[in-house]
């Protein structure tokens, strides 16, 4: 337990900015997963992806300011297939 408290501490001195973006995003991400999960044989997808949108953006945001190339890559990807996602749930 020591170490993952060492290793929140440093990471918070490393980039506060990007601490707080991860942290709020890892909120709104496992709000999405939480509600498809609880809905899962009817999900409101219209709720469901805005919620792992904001995740994916403000983790994008902090692992640029972290220089985590694949991560952003990664959520990239989450960014534009949640969008396109949203527009199928709406439409």
């Amino acid at each position: 337990m020591e170490k993952v408290k060492t290793a929140l501490i440093n990471h918070y001195r490393r980039d506060h900015i990007a601490f707080y973006f991860e942290m709020f995003g890892m909120v709104f991400t496992i709000a999405g997963s939480l509600i498809m999960a609880l809905t899962a044989k009817n999900p409101n997808l219209a709720i469901v992806y805005p919620l792992f949108l904001i995740g994916s953006s403000t983790g994008f945001y902090a692992y640029y300011r972290l220089q985590m190339v694949w991560s952003i890559v990664l959520t990239g990807y989450f960014i534009v297939v949640n969008i396109v996602g949203f527009f199928v749930a709406i439409s």
